[in-house]
């Protein structure tokens, strides 16, 4: 994909996109994030008690789905229960 954009008459910036980015790339990134987090808690888990493991737990994952959801707008059910599936 190329994209054109015209800053002033004069000067003209062109932008390739050489590796587009799907959604399933973006609900594989995401996926992979929130249960890295998960499983980095493990390392504090000891020191934490269980309502504030879970807090933490859920304000990561809700974090990183939370962020540009708006996209997810529409998507197939197979992928959202991709989504669906780290948030439960």
């Amino acid at each position: 994909m190329v994209s054109l954009f015209f800053l002033q008459p004069q000067l003209a910036i062109l932008v390739l996109f050489l590796i587009p980015i799907t959604l399933a790339d973006q609900i594989s990134s995401v996926s992979r994030a929130c249960f890295y987090h998960i499983r980095d808690l493990r390392r504090i888990r000891p020191v934490l008690d269980f309502t504030t493991a879970q807090s933490v737990g859920t304000s990561f994952v809700h974090s990183k789905l939370d962020y540009c959801n708006s996209l997810y707008y529409g998507l197939p059910k197979i992928q959202l229960n991709r989504l669906q599936h780290i948030q439960n």
